[in-house]
């Protein structure tokens, strides 16, 4: 079929590929939140599922049901009716099922997204391509000259921004004139060590051979639109319901925030300076755990010395500096405090994981490690060493606290059939009973009054006994201090209605693969500040097409 090249160009003038240099970064569900966001903007979406396993499919759990009907090989004179399938209200899902052989499967598809240029341009305002992961010519960058716009998915890790750059120069090959947004997902803000969590172009070419690197010309007309934090609901690894799980990630998260504030203090009472310092500090987040201080220094040493090499290399003062320092972090009893309840914490996780899930079909399944002593240890040890005189570490504390009496009700077999409760099941073909994402998620986008009241009910139903708990703690820790009080000395409960709202948020949808909207969660608010910024410049770059339809 020979489409005319304006129907080519018009199409691709409101087609946005979705890519990344490696997996694991988020990039589909990226793509199905971009998607979502666009849709209730007034705008008809196509998804382009292009990735040979289908993951969108899995993503919106819909394999039990209309999953069947998109089975049989994609091939040539079939009506559009078998390439797609409505999702949502203004949002298509094509191609939803696993492609066929690798050696015909790209060449097949080209050749259908070519022939169905007429139905994408009468049909869609947007089309979103989601490409396969990593840089393959004959998977992924023959699809770019269809695309006017690609944005490449990160996350804040070295290799991640080696494989985004990696991939943003070969795209730059196959179509020079491609306009390139980056999205950053598990986004922390920071520089550590010389890597800028931000700049993905310029880690990407300090380690990229000089013919390899993304010309200034190039990166100059790169733009970084989204930042987008971690978030339960968008960790399909997380893809059960279990309130354990998730409290004792925030716990690890808060305990986390503790060392590095902590270690930031501890350094910067040394004599260090400069890259040194950074690098110091660097090295020591990233390596917790301090055995022996003698071995330790000796590697931090040789990691230092790695970096500056023969043109910069240390001084005997400043390695004596390096020497003092980790053993004072060594006989410090807060860090060591907070790196016991980490490794807890760890342990229990990985424990939790294991066990597949926390609901079983019988009953609940209780997790077989406790690791709430060592965090009762960690605050103790907050308030003797007088750390929360300062009011980021007294609030921060006080997050740590809230999360310990959440996670002391999950002994309740009350609370846990509470969230058993609230949680939509469905009956596999063998009778299995298994939790229905697809059913909670088109209960959250289409703001279902029943799901979001029996929310709120859930809400209404922890938040007194979520209080008594708090204040149990506290008292016998003799930790008053550490709650959130109002100015004229009552408890601030809309605070802790609004933690509480959080907590329950993301144990309820962890895995879900979406962000739900509501407004205060800050990863669905940072996805539809940076879907809404994408679209602002694809229209700002000449997609004139892209208009809301009637």
């Amino acid at each position: 079929m020979n489409v005319p090249a304006e129907t080519v160009w018009a199409v691709r003038k409101k087609t946005v590929a979705v890519g990344s240099g490696k997996g694991g970064t988020g990039k589909s569900t990226t793509s199905l939140n971009l998607a979502i966001t666009f849709a209730r903007q007034n705008l008809k979406v196509g998804l382009l599922d292009l990735d040979p396993l289908s993951n969108l499919g899995t993503v919106l759990d819909i394999e039990h049901s209309i999953y069947k009907k998109h089975r049989k090989p994609l091939k040539a004179g079939l009506p559009f009716s078998a390439y797609m399938e409505p999702v949502l209200p203004r949002l298509d899902l094509i191609f939803p099922n696993p492609k066929i052989q690798k050696e015909e499967r790209s060449g097949l598809l080209k050749n259908l997204v070519d022939s169905l240029m007429p139905e994408f341009l009468k049909r869609y305002d947007v089309l979103l391509l989601d490409l396969p992961a990593g840089i393959s010519a004959e998977e992924n960058l023959v699809f770019l000259p269809f695309a006017e716009y690609l944005l490449v998915v990160t996350n804040p890790e070295p290799t991640a921004h080696v494989s985004s750059g990696g991939y943003i120069k070969a795209a730059l090959q196959i179509n020079p004139d491609i306009n390139i947004f980056i999205w950053h997902n598990k986004y922390k803000p920071g520089i550590n060590a010389g890597f800028d969590s931000i700049n993905v172009i310029q880690n990407y070419n300090r380690y990229a051979p000089a013919e390899l690197r993304v010309s200034e010309k190039e990166s100059g007309a790169i733009r970084s639109i989204a930042f987008i934090p971690h978030d339960p609901s968008l960790d399909l690894l997380q893809n059960i319901i279990s309130p354990a799980i998730t409290v004792q990630l925030k716990m690890a998260e808060t305990l986390t925030i503790l060392m590095e504030k902590l270690i930031d203090e501890i350094v910067e009472n040394t004599e260090l300076t400069g890259n040194v310092f950074l690098l110091t500090k660097y090295y020591i987040r990233q390596n917790r755990r301090i055995e022996d201080s003698g071995a330790y220094a000796a590697d931090l040493l040789v990691y230092l010395d790695g970096l500056f090499g023969k043109s910069d290399p240390l001084g005997e003062k400043e390695k004596k500096f390096i020497r003092k320092l980790v053993r004072e972090m060594r006989t410090n009893f807060l860090y060591l405090s907070i790196n016991k309840a980490l490794d807890s914490l760890e342990d229990s996780l990985e424990q939790l994981f294991d066990e597949k899930r926390l609901f079983s079909v019988q009953g609940l399944m209780r997790p077989k490690l406790n690791p709430e002593e060592p965090v009762l240890q960690v605050l103790k040890d907050c308030l003797e060493s007088g750390v929360t005189s300062g009011a980021f570490l007294k609030n921060t504390a006080g997050l740590l606290l809230f999360y310990l009496a959440f996670h002391k009700l999950l002994t309740s077999d009350t609370i846990l059939r509470l969230f058993l409760l609230f949680t939509p099941f469905r009956k596999t073909e063998d009778g299995t009973k298994v939790r229905d994402r697809n059913r909670q998620i088109r209960c959250l986008l289409d703001r279902d009054k029943h799901y979001h009241d029996r929310y709120y009910s859930l809400i209404k139903k922890l938040f007194p006994v979520m209080l008594t708990q708090m204040n149990r703690a506290a008292k016998s820790l003799s930790c008053q201090d550490l709650l959130y009080y109002q100015a004229g000395g009552s408890l601030n409960q809309q605070a802790y209605i609004r933690l509480l709202t959080d907590l329950v948020h993301d144990c309820v949808n962890t895995g879900l693969g979406i962000a739900s909207g509501y407004k205060f969660n800050i990863a669905s608010s940072a996805i539809r500040k940076g879907a809404l910024e994408l679209l602002s410049r694809i229209k700002k770059h000449g997609g004139s097409e892209i208009t809301r339809s009637r």
